[in-house]
């Protein structure tokens, strides 16, 4: 929906394929925004990074961002993956419907899902990084939760300033100026296994992936074959032939 933003780019190669948009929010106009999507060749999840500048004070009823909103006749129920890595599983529909949120889980979950078993396809959310500081005064606060909403739609998002959750009469929250919120996911469309136990299998294998990259470290000399050997100082003793002189 954000059409024509002060900052577009677009690189499109053999490796990957990204869009990035900037600027400030065409409504709030004390919000610099900037979020960037990558594809990368042969890999079936999108990467998601973004990042919200406060530059003026701001007050506001909610900051969120890590959303997603499915329609209703793709998908029926929700998945989880718990701290201990058990994953928990709900029927949307069997939970309270908005406004009252229907679930909150915490906002360091490493993956949620969108599914449908009978497919079975899945729609996740990996979430890699979360991080908000404002400049001069350290670490954020936000609010430590994730939370699923359904009405004519499923709404899954993550608050960071969200005065409905509390008795705030007023219904506004100030936000600093200097604060920043930043955050790294990947969005993954997926088949799922046929059986309970190998249901997950490819959102746990991506999320495996995602947080334990592969590093290739290798050492080598750092010397151009053209160059002769007799051009190469002896670095390692001429600190002690210095001293000797």
């Amino acid at each position: 929906d954000w059409q024509q933003p002060g900052g577009y780019s677009t690189i499109i190669g053999p490796v990957f394929c990204m869009t990035k948009r900037w600027a400030a929010l065409p409504d709030y106009p004390e919000v610099d925004c900037s979020v960037t999507y990558t594809f990368y060749r042969h890999t079936p999840y999108m990467m998601l990074e973004s990042s919200m500048d406060v530059v003026k004070d701001l007050d506001v009823e909610a900051l969120r961002n890590g959303e997603i909103v499915v329609n209703q006749e793709v998908v029926d129920e929700f998945a989880w993956v718990r701290p201990d890595g058990d994953i928990d599983t709900v029927v949307i529909k069997d939970l309270p419907r908005h406004p009252t949120r229907a679930l909150d889980i915490s906002a360091w979950t490493r993956w949620w899902a969108f599914f449908n078993r009978e497919t079975p396809c899945a729609l996740a959310a990996i979430n890699l990084e979360l991080t908000g500081i404002r400049r001069g005064h350290g670490p954020l606060q936000w609010e430590p939760y994730i939370y699923l909403h359904w009405g004519p739609w499923y709404y899954c998002a993550r608050p960071l300033v969200y005065t409905f959750a509390t008795p705030n009469p007023q219904r506004v929250m100030r936000v600093g100026a200097g604060s920043t919120f930043y955050e790294r996911m990947a969005v993954y469309p997926c088949r799922l296994g046929q059986t309970d136990e190998d249901r997950f299998d490819p959102v746990e294998f991506a999320s495996d992936r995602l947080f334990n990259p592969l590093v290739r470290t290798a050492t080598v000399l750092d010397i151009d074959e053209r160059v002769p050997e007799e051009w190469v100082p002896p670095i390692l003793v001429s600190e002690f032939e210095e001293m000797e002189d």
